[in-house]
Order: structure tokens, then C-alpha cells, then sequence
């Protein structure tokens, strides 16, 4: 998403993807061909080329990009069949060593796009941000607690030393809503 916005990649001018990683990830089942067209959302998270075919389309990974118009999605079948998966061995001595290494390269007619990272964003080692955080949960619980909830949920959980009481949090939690 990141080398996407960076570079202001079209998905409509993208000519191929190319996604590295250490062997052991390579070998899962998840980057298997078969996972090319995936039909349901358990398929759908489930498979590499998917979530980066849909990074690139909608520029986002959400509950919103599993959905059925996500994954009949032509865009997206276009970039999945675009992409190819391959073990790069530096990545793999790395996560030898607890790294969990992962490359992406988007070639274009404007050139060669390319974004690494030793550890994925949310590794202790590459801590999300509270602003990350916040925009997880928001897209994660404001379609089952609701906008307004979500954010005293936020709200009371960036200030929870001054909970005097944790029960009022947790009928908040359990309340029916939306």
C-alpha cells in the first residue's frame, strides 16, 4: 500500500508483481497457484496473491476488500494473474535468525517499483503506532459496536490508568449495538 501511494501506482498500469520472501513462507499452502481465484473471504485471507492484488486495487485491506464484490472483482483477478511468488535466500537466512522478512516489486511502464521490510508493521520490532491501532479497531468495530461506541471504546482505552472501575468498560464492551 505504502510503494502504491508512494509512487501513485495505477493498478490499470501495472505489467507484473513480484513478491519475495523466505522459503518457508514460499512452500505454505497460502502462496499455492490454486489460491488465484479464492471465492470466499476464508480463501480470500488465506491467499498472498490476493492480498496484495487487492492492496494495489483498492489501495487498502479491510473487512470490505473480503467481500463478494471485492472477490469478483476483475482488477484484482488481472493483478493476481500478474504475480508471481518466489523465495529470495538473504530473507531466508533472516527469518532463520526470528526476522520475518518480505519484498514486493511492481514493474510499470514508468519502471520498477520496490518496498522491503525486515519486519511487518504490528512485529515488536516494528511497532504499529496509536494511530494505526486506532484505525484497526475502527475498521474492525465500528460496523458491529457502531461509530459512536468505537470511539468511546478508543477513548477509554488510551486513558485506562484512570479507570476507576472496569466494570463500566466491560458493559460497554457487551452491550448489543449498532
Amino acid at each position: 500500500i505504502e510503494l502504491r501511494n508512494e509512487h501513485r501506482i495505477d493498478p490499470a498500469e501495472i505489467e507484473a508483481i513480484r513478491i519475495l520472501a523466505h522459503e518457508e513462507a514460499v512452500t505454505k499452502p497460502s502462496w499455492d497457484r490454486s489460491k488465484l481465484a479464492p471465492t470466499t473471504k476464508e480463501t480470500a485471507d488465506h491467499s498472498f496473491y490476493y492480498c496484495v492484488a487487492v492492496a494495489l486495487a483498492a489501495g487498502e485491506v479491510t473487512p470490505q476488500q473480503f467481500t463478494d464484490e471485492w472477490l469478483r472483482n476483475p482488477a484484482v483477478a488481472a493483478l493476481m494473474a500478474k504475480t508471481t511468488i518466489e523465495a529470495k535466500p538473504e530473507f531466508t537466512a533472516l527469518f532463520r535468525q526470528g526476522a520475518r522478512p518480505a519484498a514486493v516489486e511492481v514493474k510499470t511502464p514508468r519502471g520498477t517499483f520496490y518496498r522491503e521490510v525486515t519486519y511487518p508493521r504490528g512485529d515488536p520490532q516494528n511497532p504499529m503506532t496509536w494511530d494505526d491501532v486506532t484505525r484497526k479497531f475502527r475498521t474492525q468495530a465500528e460496523p458491529v459496536l457502531g461509530p459512536r461506541i468505537a470511539r468511546q471504546v478508543i477513548d477509554r482505552v488510551h486513558s485506562i490508568e484512570k479507570e476507576a472501575d472496569m466494570r463500566s468498560f466491560a458493559r460497554l464492551l457487551a452491550r448489543r449495538h449498532k
